[in-house]
């Protein structure tokens, strides 16, 4: 019978570890126990999650970076291409530092 350590995740996985060798496992070179597993330990995590929801959290993490930065990305080319912005930061209208009296009704 080998000693197991049960160990609870805040995302309700769980994983299990062998704290001890039963006398047949000590002595397989493979340390292959075919007896009663015994959970000698149990403790909750209540804090952290488990290496596969760090690693899927991480992964989904860096795909959010990398679709905002191609959404970035794709609205300053779609400034340069439209000319939004103009020569003077403007707008693309022609005067410096304003819109030349354009109201946005077609009449200055």
């Amino acid at each position: 019978m080998c000693h197991f350590e049960k160990i609870t995740y805040r995302c309700a996985h769980y994983e299990t570890h062998r704290i001890a060798h039963c006398h047949f496992a000590r002595n397989d070179p493979l340390h292959i126990c075919s007896g009663v597993q015994v959970m000698k330990k149990e403790r909750s995590e209540p804090g952290e999650d488990c290496e596969n929801c760090r690693r899927h959290a991480a992964l989904q993490l860096q795909v959010q970076i990398q679709i905002s930065q191609q959404a970035a990305g794709q609205f300053q080319h779609h400034q340069q291409d439209a000319g939004c912005g103009g020569q003077y930061g403007n707008g693309g209208f022609g005067a410096p530092g304003g819109m030349s009296g354009y109201n946005g009704f077609g009449r200055g």
